[in-house]
């Protein structure tokens, strides 16, 4: 229970923070909005079957692998990590891999969008978001985030990268109505 209280603050945290630096600088490309995000206690959750998918979850950790690779060169030549926003503009479906459609956007502060640093497959089984974060000492990281949708609700993963890697990595679960939506 303490653990799960800490995955939920940790992403609230980083959903404020990431609005903040995401939106906040504006967008290159789309018209974003923050939006709301509201849980759905009363549906099924699928996050089990979602958490014990390994095609999925070797995705993930193939779309992390390919971010992380990227991430190590873009820091060496700018003073931020790589942010992008999500690759497609509405969660993928469960069970379906479709091409992004929100590739070319990307927040006003970084230079590069998805298409520029060749990260991701033509196609994904999930929307793909990434956050760079700093810590009150000023050490940086990032997160990931992949959202899909199942029967209405969408799920998000998390991984982490940096000093605060194990607070920003977590699991399948339900976070209802996608926070980002055009506008």
């Amino acid at each position: 229970m303490k653990k799960k209280l800490i995955q939920i603050i940790g992403l609230a945290v980083a959903i404020i923070a990431g609005g903040y630096f995401f939106l906040g600088a504006g967008a290159v490309g789309c018209d974003y909005k923050i939006g709301s995000m509201a849980r759905n206690d009363a549906a099924a959750d699928i996050s089990n079957t979602l958490n014990s998918d390994t095609a999925l979850n070797n995705s993930v950790e193939s779309v992390f692998k390919n971010i992380e690779t990227y991430q190590f060169s873009y820091i060496l030549l700018n003073p931020m990590y790589w942010q992008g926003f999500r690759t497609h503009d509405t969660p993928v479906t469960y069970g379906e891999s479709v091409a992004g459609d929100n590739l070319p956007c990307h927040p006003a502060r970084v230079k590069e969008n998805w298409n520029d640093t060749k990260i991701s497959p033509a196609t994904l089984p999930f929307q793909v978001e990434v956050h760079e974060y700093v810590t009150g000492k000023g050490d940086k990281g990032f997160q990931v985030f992949y959202y899909v949708q199942s029967n209405g609700k969408v799920y998000v993963k998390s991984k982490g990268y940096g000093i605060e890697e194990a607070q920003r990595t977590y699991g399948w679960q339900e976070v209802g109505k996608s926070y980002y939506t055009k506008e």
